[in-house]
């Protein structure tokens, strides 16, 4: 049985790139399993919307899919507790890790050492209210200067969190910027011409609809989730459409829109947070970029 002591192979890459179809045939091929690490892809009920693997008709163990409510809360912080649980597991008994997905931050937060314990404490800002934002931004000032340069005195809120942090000994400022691996970690990030991405994420919203994403909707709405409270891509925009405001073509093309501004944000974080091999897709014959990733893996654990 191999030995993956320390060791975890990170996939990321922008929604509609086709992480889910490489994943798989790369978890097959090394005896991994999979650590989901899209945050829509947690939510139970939001299957279409999110591109979601049916995991009825794969033989790959996935983890941290459909773990919560569609309106509940789940931390940066819990993925990262839960994801390491996970790759200790996988790392004793012999199985690589892969953790795929879109979400950059949740990636960053299991890999790297972000500090985010400070994230499940909650804050009492009623202790706050005897300050006016003036006295707030000089407070900040004192016990982290960094913080202070960067938020506005009128983003009160902000102004609490980082000072409140700060006063139990842990600076917001800090989190920004690349931090140290505290694994062994290989990272691949797939890219593709920004056309062809584009013409992918098109398409993929017109197969969404066809599937039925409009009656999944209506089925949380049936179930009392007010999808007007889902920041997932997609959800807020096909309410207009059941609720008789907008026509579908309209509702279509903002998905669209906001699907492709979200991918250009995804590759800014990738590039700029993150320390990835970057590996071209080819979608004319997608083995060979099973190959070529393949190589990097095979490099990677053997070194």
């Amino acid at each position: 049985m191999p030995k993956y002591d320390d060791k975890v192979v990170v996939i990321v890459g922008q929604t509609g790139i086709g992480k889910t179809e490489l994943s798989l045939k790369l978890a097959e091929k090394y005896r991994g399993e999979i650590i989901n690490c899209d945050a829509s892809q947690m939510k139970k009920g939001l299957d279409i919307g999110t591109a979601k693997v049916d995991l009825s008709k794969v033989n790959i163990k996935h983890h941290l899919i459909d773990i919560i409510k569609p309106d509940e809360k789940y931390s940066c912080a819990d993925f990262q507790t839960e994801a390491r649980k996970i790759i200790k597991v996988l790392n004793i008994e012999g199985k690589l890790p892969f953790i795929i997905g879109g979400t950059g931050l949740y990636a960053c937060a299991a890999i790297y050492d972000y500090n985010l314990q400070y994230d499940k404490m909650k804050i009492d800002i009623d202790q706050y209210d005897i300050y006016s934002n003036e006295e707030l931004h000089n407070i900040l000032k004192e016990v982290d200067y960094e913080s202070y340069k960067s938020i506005h005195m009128n983003n009160r809120v902000r102004m609490i969190r980082a000072i409140d942090s700060a006063r139990n000994g842990y600076k917001i400022s800090e989190k920004k910027g690349k931090k140290d691996l505290v694994y062994d970690a290989l990272i691949i990030c797939l890219k593709t011409d920004r056309e062809i991405l584009y013409d992918r994420i098109n398409r993929r919203v017109d197969l969404m609809v066809e599937q039925g994403f409009a009656e999944e909707c209506m089925s949380l709405q049936d179930r009392g989730y007010d999808l007007m409270l889902l920041s997932d891509i997609g959800y807020r925009q096909m309410f207009m459409y059941i609720n008789k405001l907008y026509p579908m073509k309209d509702v279509k093309d903002s998905i669209k829109m906001h699907t492709r501004r979200y991918a250009k944000r995804q590759m800014t974080w990738f590039k700029n947070q993150m320390d990835c091999v970057f590996v071209d897709m080819n979608y004319d014959d997608i083995n060979k970029t099973v190959d070529e990733v393949s190589k990097l893996i095979d490099n990677y654990l053997n070194k």
